[in-house]
Order: structure tokens, then sequence, then C-alpha cells
């Protein structure tokens, strides 16, 4: 198929991002409550090891 890679490429790296995650300091109060929550804070956690 042509058309545009799902890969991106600069001059050092080539790379595919999935999820893009924005922290705000906007909301003093926590959104993700619960066990979504907990999960989010579990896999940050997990991807930021490496």
């Amino acid at each position: 198929m042509w058309g545009k890679s799902k890969y991106k490429k600069q001059s050092h790296v080539v790379y595919k991002c999935d999820y893009h995650i924005v922290w705000t300091r906007k909301y003093r109060f926590r959104i993700l409550t619960g066990e979504a929550g907990l999960q989010m804070q579990r896999d940050i956690r997990m991807y930021s090891e490496y």
C-alpha cells in the first residue's frame, strides 16, 4: 500500500507513538479515581522505568 507510514522518523530515531498523555495543573482534584487511577499510576511508573 502506498501512503503515509505508521512510523515517524527523525535524524536519530524511528518511532511509533500510540498514546499521548498531557498533564495539566488547571484542576487540583483527581480526575482518575478508583481502580482506573491506580492502574494509570502503575502504567506510568512501569513505562517511565523503561
